[in-house]
């Protein structure tokens, strides 16, 4: 009996089961599906776009970065990022919307965001694939880094308003590539802002893809003469400015000053004396807190003054010494044969002090030499001048055969004329560049 009720009991119950209404409506196909749909729908949405402020690190600047998705599966992006000529100044790529463990937005073609993940090897933590996170009650669509090791950076998509195509800072972008170019060095550059209607200049570099702008050094008189600063900003380029994150504040030779944004004008030429002649340059009006001041080339770098402060030695490989036109290296390794690399040695021990240039240099027997001239120093701000020994030191094996003259050559394409001008690239690589002869000598710090 009781086997007959407990059977009665389970038929009734599935009985009643077959009344309910089924979890969910739709198959898992279909709701995602569905979610795809609606987030397309939401991207394509803005009759003007969306506008992106773009941080990849947090230790980054800021790129405006305007976004319009089409129908059709492309988006048109806007930057005011000016490399390669401007190449991600306006481009149309295909995206798709996908999921896995969720809904992801793709930009399936090379494009701006390509350019800055693929950056410092790949290690720039930007980024071309998004995962979607959810839409807030003012309509601004939150997607986070799928690619991000940790810590995923946060990417809030919001609609544009008409004329947001302003606030890209192309000109700027334009005029700053400007100025790179006529840089006195060949990879390195230094510039100077200068106050027109006071003796103050600040001697700053920019880092363009990181969008940071760093203060290494404050004059009175903008002759060289002055203090050392360690101030670092990111900053976002905003229609005719560049904002910084952190205002550059403080008493500088008994003027205050604040510097939050620069507001730029034109980009006029100017000349620098170096070698006995005129080299063009650049010089960009600027406004700082209703000051008037220019932001201009310049030969000092105090970087690079502080280099031969080491007591140590840099090498330079073959390829990485460049004339006007391209490396050297190919015929450095015919006119100076078994040589790898030239050698700078800046020892400023007091009992002992040594400096020489000169060449590595691997024999047919496979010992080594090392073919140096010694000279005599003399610095004036990142300016190095030398004057050479008449004969050579050579160390290590003594016995090597080296062709003097051709090593000699490019010795003094070195210290030709007004000597050779130290540029800080990195911590551990610096451009010394011969204006004069014009030759870049690319040193890394042993």
């Amino acid at each position: 009996m009781k086997r007959i009720l407990g059977v009665l009991l389970l038929i009734s119950i599935l009985l009643a089961c077959r009344d309910e209404e089924p979890i969910f409506e739709k198959s898992a196909d279909e709701r995602v599906e569905e979610a795809i749909s609606d987030l397309n729908a939401k991207l394509t949405a803005p009759g003007n776009g969306w506008l992106l402020r773009y941080r990849p690190e947090s230790e980054s600047g800021v790129y405006n970065v305007l976004l319009d998705f089409n129908e059709d599966g492309t988006v048109n992006i806007q930057t005011d990022f000016g490399v390669n000529d401007g190449e991600f100044y306006e481009q149309t790529v295909t995206y798709r919307v996908d999921n896995s463990l969720g809904l992801e937005l793709i930009l399936e073609n090379y494009s701006f965001f390509s350019f800055l993940f693929e950056q410092n090897g790949a290690s720039f933590l930007a980024e071309y694939e998004f995962n979607y996170i959810n839409e807030t009650p003012d309509g601004d669509l939150v997607f986070r880094s799928k690619s991000d090791p940790s810590l995923p950076t946060t990417l809030v998509f919001q609609p544009a308003n008409e004329g947001d195509e302003n606030l890209l800072g192309k000109d700027i972008a334009r005029n700053l590539s400007a100025l790179s170019e006529n840089s006195p060095a060949r990879f390195a550059s230094s510039y100077r802002l200068r106050f027109t209607d006071r003796d103050l200049t600040f001697y700053l570099n920019f880092d363009d893809f990181r969008r940071t702008l760093n203060f290494n050094f404050v004059s009175p008189d903008g002759s060289g003469n002055g203090r050392e600063l360690d101030f670092s900003s990111p900053y976002i380029i905003q229609g005719n400015e560049i904002i910084l994150d952190q205002p550059l504040s403080g008493s500088y030779f008994g003027q205050q000053v604040e510097i939050a944004n620069i507001r730029f004008g034109s980009l006029s030429d100017i000349n620098l004396t170096i070698c006995d002649s005129m080299i063009t340059a650049n010089q960009y009006s600027a406004t700082v807190n209703s000051a008037s001041a220019v932001l201009e080339n310049t030969l000092f770098d105090p970087n690079g003054a502080n280099v031969l402060n080491q007591v140590d030695f840099f090498f330079s490989l073959n390829n990485n010494i460049f004339g006007e036109n391209g490396s050297l290296g190919p015929q450095i390794d015919q006119d100076v044969e078994g040589s790898l690399a030239m050698l700078l040695y800046y020892d400023e021990s007091v009992n002992d002090p040594f400096y020489a240039l000169g060449f590595f240099i691997v024999n047919e027997n496979g010992s080594v030499t090392r073919a140096l001239r010694e000279f005599t120093p003399t610095i004036t701000g990142n300016r190095l001048q030398v004057e050479y020994a008449p004969t050579f030191t050579v160390l290590q094996d003594t016995t090597g055969v080296f062709n003097e003259e051709n090593i000699d050559n490019y010795l003094n394409l070195f210290a030709e004329g007004d000597g050779v001008y130290i540029y800080k690239i990195t911590d551990e690589t610096y451009e010394l560049y011969n204006a004069c002869s014009e030759t870049s000598f690319v040193f890394f710090h042993n």
